[in-house]
């Protein structure tokens, strides 16, 4: 594929997902990493997006996210009101005092803009972290590992090492792919770290829009019956829910009203 239909491609993927990070990308198109990255400037150069550590937004998305910093500071720049109403549905899920595991995704980046119980919070996200930093009524701790820039998360196995060291109420999780087979992920360890997740907590709640769905990635980590409850934005097509209802899944259909 030359670069300028592979550009193409890109700014139709950014349309309809919001980012892209170059691991996306080199799944998505066969690339190298470096080749993604020169994708990028490419782009950038024209204009056409807003280059971010480990991917890129559209340009236009990204004036959009600086007028929700200036009206909201409270809310992640990048929140839609789907997604925004998903993180308000998961809200509902936390007591005050509650011990909570949060994963990287943006989902859970989104829930963690508007945590506003007091909570013991354990994640091996940057983000979360820096979210929750400034919280003095939050008892934050951040999982040790190796650094994957492109998700400014932390990965490998000393984190696995010293995940087992925990035990919460709620684990808060995300997917890039929900089929027939199970949940997905566009980065192995990644997903690998979700999974480690969910043996980590008396309940699991998945976070997931209604566009992955139907959707199969690379790896699959996870099975309907290490869920408890799924949050989403639209009721699910009809052969999803009794793949739900046989694994006990509780489905929550958030409201962004």
């Amino acid at each position: 594929m030359y670069q300028d239909e592979r550009l193409i491609r890109i700014l139709e993927y950014l349309k309809d997902n919001e980012r892209i990070t170059v691991n996306e990308m080199m799944n998505l198109y066969g690339i190298s990493r470096d080749t993604a990255r020169r994708d990028l400037v490419k782009l950038e150069e024209q204009g056409e997006i807003f280059r971010t550590r480990g991917g890129a937004l559209l340009a236009s998305e990204m004036k959009e996210a600086e007028k929700q910093v200036e009206n909201r500071q409270e809310d992640s720049v990048f929140i839609s009101k789907e997604k925004r109403a998903i993180a308000k549905a998961a809200l509902t899920f936390i007591k005050p005092g509650e011990s909570l595991m949060f994963d990287s995704s943006m989902y859970v980046q989104y829930l963690a803009n508007i945590l506003t119980e007091p909570s013991v919070v354990i994640t091996n996200s940057l983000k979360q972290a820096s979210i929750l930093s400034n919280r003095k009524d939050m008892d934050l701790h951040l999982l040790g590992g190796r650094l994957n820039i492109d998700y400014e998360s932390l990965q490998g196995p000393y984190l696995f090492e010293d995940m087992e060291r925990y035990f919460v109420d709620k684990v808060f999780i995300s997917a890039d792919g929900i089929d027939s087979e199970g949940i997905t992920y566009i980065d192995e360890n990644e997903g690998m770290v979700t999974k480690e997740m969910t043996k980590r907590g008396k309940q699991v709640i998945l976070l997931a829009d209604s566009t992955v769905f139907g959707t199969q990635k690379l790896y699959k980590c996870l099975s309907f019956n290490e869920l408890d409850v799924l949050v989403t934005d639209q009721n699910p097509r009809n052969d999803f829910l009794p793949l739900l209802e046989k694994s006990n899944v509780k489905l929550v259909v958030a409201s962004d009203k």
